[in-house]
């Protein structure tokens, strides 16, 4: 953790040498962009989540969050921070927990004529993967801030709002 928050640019460094004897990564000399939107998927969010709870580190704790304001800031507000952009980041349905915000645009376009057999109404931005990511990340958000909400129970079910 210690190592994570040393690096230049903290969690959006990217990859880095790990030492199986000492537990550390290598603390780079220059400041890189590395973002892979997997990790935000695959378990990221919550294993920072527990270890944050658990150990106090306040300077890991800080880069976790500049790491989740900026995941799906903008490209320009990216560049502003770190330099560079993340590039083209895909299944941001997931890492929408980083900031609970999704970024996707939920525009439907309408398909006729020659391209469809059946005129209708297209949502181009939806796939099997987003769905099952979306779905997850709404549960995972409302955990995680439905407390903060204007008349979300308090309690788990009960009536205490």
């Amino acid at each position: 953790m210690e190592t994570i928050a040393a690096q230049p640019n903290g969690f959006v460094q990217g990859s880095g040498l790990y030492d199986l004897d000492t537990g550390k990564y290598a603390i780079e000399d220059e400041p890189k962009v590395g973002v892979s939107h997997l990790s935000a998927v695959f378990g990221l969010v919550e294993v920072c989540a527990e270890v944050i709870e658990l150990i106090d580190l306040p300077r890991f704790k800080e880069a976790w969050l500049d790491y989740c304001r900026y995941f799906n800031a903008t490209k320009a507000e990216q560049k502003a921070r770190y330099g560079t952009d993340f590039g083209s980041l895909i299944l941001v349905q997931g890492p929408s927990r980083l900031d609970a915000y999704a970024t996707t645009s939920w525009k439907t376009v309408e398909l006729e004529g020659p391209r469809v057999l059946e005129p209708g109404v297209e949502a181009a931005w939806v796939s099997t993967n987003a769905t099952a990511q979306y779905g997850l990340a709404a549960i995972q958000n409302l955990a995680l801030v439905g407390d903060k909400l204007p008349g979300w129970p308090r309690g788990h079910g009960s009536d205490d709002t």
